[in-house]
């Protein structure tokens, strides 16, 4: 899947600009404020329906202006297909796929898929266990875009559940009638959490195999023993055990505290994920750039993983190999080289560092 042709109205510091792209390899340069940034934040908003770097449309709507559009050509296949994308603040967003109204986000991601990264994506090894559930629900989602009803049902048990349980909390429940109901609502969402940990352990074991790869043939490691591992963590859960055998120990040891605190103590949106690198702690004893180089492989493995299932994507990277230090920035462009997804790469500098690549450098402006 290519991206051939970008038009932006009102769009951050754009009026109506509008762009063609004819190889696979795209830098973006100019200077800051140029609009860099938010080219890529558009080709990622026609994909999520929210920008990587704020969570409000409005902000995403060029100043006196009061609506935003985006229009995305993409050729996959020998077809060529576009997706248009418009926000206001009477009707909310209107999304179109050949003119055809998108009615739900699983559509969307079977025509276009995108992996971003920029220099916050970091949190997802340095910071709280959030960043992590999202990395692996948007990896598995993109892989299978059919799971995404199984996402959504089971965010709804998980909704149902704390209200029953903000309810007891309320009114005092007490009884036969409330134990069978709690009951009903935590074997539904057990049963879903186990299948949504099943899925993204079979993920993580994939994903250790394809960084280590990558981290052996491209940045000279060479080791035998793995050097990054992902350890999938589970709260006060052992998916080992059948829901008759988890439920009354969990019921006695945490029931109280769920019903104290009004949400629930296990399932799969608390669960979390541990990196190591190195045998340590990647969150703790990894340097920022090592970090830096632990969610680029994740997230370069990503598109390798959609495109092998024939899903393929692009990436789009603001900023973030010119974070590198020369060797590694060397290293993650010949990782890139090799590959054959389309990637957008922003640059803030005009130097000869792309140099060596097939590329199409365009000089951003205003």
């Amino acid at each position: 899947m290519f991206i051939k042709r970008l038009k932006l109205q009102n769009f951050r510091c754009f009026e109506e600009q509008e762009y063609s792209f004819s190889e696979r390899f795209i830098v973006l340069e100019g200077k800051n404020g140029a609009g860099k940034s938010s080219i890529l934040e558009a080709l990622h908003y026609a994909c999520y329906l929210r920008s990587f770097r704020t969570h409000s449309n409005r902000d995403l709507i060029k100043l006196d202006k009061d609506y935003f559009f985006i229009e995305i050509d993409i050729y996959s296949d020998s077809v060529s297909d576009q997706i248009a994308v418009g926000f206001d603040s009477v009707q909310g967003k209107v999304v179109k796929f050949n003119q055809k109204p998108i009615l739900t986000y699983r559509d969307l991601i079977l025509q276009y898929r995108a992996v971003s990264l920029c220099a916050d994506d970091i949190v997802a090894v340095s910071g709280e266990p959030d960043y992590r559930r999202d990395f692996l629900n948007q990896s598995v989602l993109l892989l299978d875009p059919a799971r995404y009803s199984m996402f959504k049902k089971y965010k709804q048990i998980v909704e149902q559940r704390k209200i029953l349980l903000q309810q007891i909390r309320h009114t005092g429940g007490r009884g036969g009638q409330v134990f069978d109901q709690i009951t009903v609502w935590s074997k539904t969402m057990w049963e879903l959490a186990v299948e949504i940990k099943k899925m993204r352990i079979e993920y993580l074991e994939s994903l250790e195999q394809n960084v280590n790869r990558l981290l052996a043939e491209y940045f000279c490691v060479t080791e035998p023993e793995l050097q990054i591992k992902f350890r999938y963590i589970s709260k006060n859960i052992d998916f080992q055990d059948q829901f008759n055998e988890f439920w009354p120990t969990f019921y006695e040891k945490h029931y109280s505290s769920e019903v104290e605190q009004g949400r629930s103590f296990f399932g799969a949106h608390i669960d979390d994920f541990a990196i190591d690198f190195f045998g340590k702690k990647a969150k703790i004893y990894a340097s920022r750039g090592q970090q830096k180089l632990i969610i680029f492989l994740m997230k370069v493995s990503q598109l390798d993983f959609m495109k092998s299932c024939g899903k393929p994507g692009v990436l789009l990277l603001d900023d973030f190999l010119t974070d590198f230090d020369k060797q590694n920035s060397k290293f993650g462009l010949e990782l890139l080289k090799y590959k054959d997804f389309q990637v957008f790469l922003t640059n803030p500098n005009s130097d000869c560092i792309f140099d060596s690549t097939n590329s199409l450098i365009m000089r951003i402006a205003h």
